[in-house]
């Protein structure tokens, strides 16, 4: 698979984590002031997730521990965490603004 697709394949993981922590695991809210605080937070939810959905696709390409894959995880989460917001973002604006189509189709 071509770097392309494997970034699109792990945006799309990212922010599919990102999605269930914050609105579908509710087993985790309320368990914590730390993780209900994180949890609020995309940008800070899509870091964590990104780092964890870095770690699972180095161990399915079985590279070994370099310093440097440290390096890259950092700044490969800042790169989840920004999607993750701007995904989040995008949506909410459609989701916001999707009363207004239905009105429309129903007159």
């Amino acid at each position: 698979m071509d770097n392309l697709a494997t970034l699109i394949i792990q945006t799309i993981a990212i922010y599919g984590i990102c999605f269930g922590l914050q609105h579908k695991a509710t087993i985790l809210h309320g368990k914590s002031e730390f993780i209900d605080k994180m949890l609020k937070c995309t940008y800070c939810t899509g870091f964590h997730c990104a780092w964890l959905v870095y770690v699972i696709f180095s161990l399915i390409n079985s590279q070994q521990f370099e310093l440097k894959l440290l390096v890259e995880m950092t700044m490969f989460s800042f790169y989840g965490a920004s999607m993750c917001y701007i995904i989040d973002t995008v949506i909410r604006y459609f989701e916001s603004n999707i009363e207004v189509y239905e009105e429309i189709e129903n007159e």
